[in-house]
């Protein structure tokens, strides 16, 4: 992607990517490193980690997106004085820089981040909005599609839900507008298009919620719906990546009809979408309530049959454990473990506990796997592949897949 002339372009260099607010922001950390290097630094990270705690593994794989991330979302605050609106990321002072672009994003959502600042900018010469900061997510899907998250405090989403102007303005240009923690959506009322109202997403028709996400399977994109605020993946690119890791070493098991694959972390369903697809059985566990409802919509068909079974509960939390474990039926062959980055915590004894001959675990955060590999690799599980997804170029973060074999197999 290049960005204009005078703000973001690609580098000559086929190791660097320039951008013209390095290294004053802190999105990208390692900016001036070659990739090359990067990625020998990543690995020998994630290495260090593994032989701290004396687990044997094969060598790492590695997997990168590229130069760019080419995200399809991005966070980003918003600084409002009477004098001037800040829209960006912070600094390593912790001061907030004003973007016109990224280079990390895909180009159709840096017109979108373009956009949602000129509709902003353009609604205050009518309007004067009191000083205020807040965090905002812009994301574009497969077909364009346009979204907007304003996580905004109370007072100032009832200001601007008041006025009108703003808000209405992204709407006139087919933004899907998520406000607040609960992400409601935001609509015009009734046979009117003067008065806004915010709409839960549990009362919002199916039909109405938008591909906001996809991933290749089998090099053919399938289409996940999903709200603005759910968590997805940062790209397209990587999210498929993960999903590949999982979905190419199981055609190496041999699956009965009454095998399953659990799922602990399901997020809006891509994993279990593409798993599914294959014709595995899915017996999945997930806690946000945003997240449930996409997920419902997203697999809908398997639901129907069985073939996909969803609970409910947060699988981290001591007392909703033996609930979750009691409603497992079947012999489980693989266990698919996604956790947050505080990793799996309680829940480790409960992965020990099923046995399965298989544990896949997908990692943001390579600390907390390795605490958690300590205990998983002692006695009962080895590592039978790693690989690296370096889905965050020039930063210090990358996602880890890690696929356990029990070791008396």
């Amino acid at each position: 992607m290049k960005g204009s002339e005078n703000s973001l372009t690609d580098s000559s260099e086929k190791n660097h990517l320039k951008c013209r607010y390095y290294p004053v922001c802190n999105g990208c950390q390692t900016l001036e490193i070659p990739v090359e290097t990067q990625k020998i630094n990543k690995t020998n990270h994630l290495k260090h980690l593994l032989q701290k705690i004396n687990v044997e593994f094969a060598d790492i794989g590695f997997y990168s997106v590229g130069l760019s991330a080419d995200r399809v979302r991005f966070d980003f605050t918003i600084e409002h004085k009477l004098s001037k609106t800040i829209f960006g990321l912070y600094s390593k002072n912790h001061e907030l820089i004003d973007l016109e672009q990224c280079p990390q994003l895909n180009q159709k959502l840096n017109l979108i981040f373009v956009e949602f600042k000129t509709l902003f900018i353009d609604s205050f010469n009518t309007y004067k909005a009191l000083p205020f900061k807040g965090s905002v997510r812009v994301r574009v899907g497969p077909n364009g599609e346009k979204g907007v998250w304003l996580d905004w405090p109370n007072l100032k989403i009832k200001e601007f839900l008041d006025q009108g102007t703003f808000l209405k303005s992204l709407l006139n240009k087919n933004f899907q507008v998520e406000i607040g923690q609960k992400g409601k959506r935001l609509a015009y009322s009734q046979n009117t298009t003067d008065l806004l109202k915010l709409v839960d997403p549990s009362e919002i028709d199916p039909t109405l919620f938008l591909d906001f996400f996809s991933v290749l399977n089998d090099q053919k994109s399938e289409l996940l719906k999903c709200s603005v605020s759910d968590f997805t993946q940062p790209s397209v690119q990587g999210g498929s990546k993960l999903i590949q890791f999982v979905s190419s070493t199981l055609n190496d098991f041999a699956f009965s009809k009454t095998d399953q694959i659990l799922e602990f972390g399901s997020g809006i369903g891509p994993f279990t979408k593409a798993l599914a697809l294959q014709g595995y059985r899915m017996t999945c566990v997930e806690n946000d309530l945003k997240s449930l409802l996409s997920f419902k919509m997203n697999l809908a068909d398997f639901l129907k049959t069985d073939q996909v079974r969803l609970f409910s509960g947060d699988f981290q939390n001591e007392k909703n454990q033996k609930l979750i474990m009691e409603k497992i039926d079947g012999p489980v062959k693989a266990i698919l473990v996604n956790p947050p980055r505080s990793g799996l915590k309680s829940f480790l004894s409960s992965v020990l506990q099923l046995k399965a001959p298989y544990c896949y675990y997908i990692s943001c955060f390579p600390e907390s796997l390795a605490r958690d590999l300590e205990i998983l690799c002692h006695d009962v599980y080895k590592i039978k592949k790693i690989e690296i997804v370096d889905q965050f170029p020039h930063t210090e973060h990358f996602e880890t897949c890690v696929l356990l074999q029990r070791v008396d197999l």
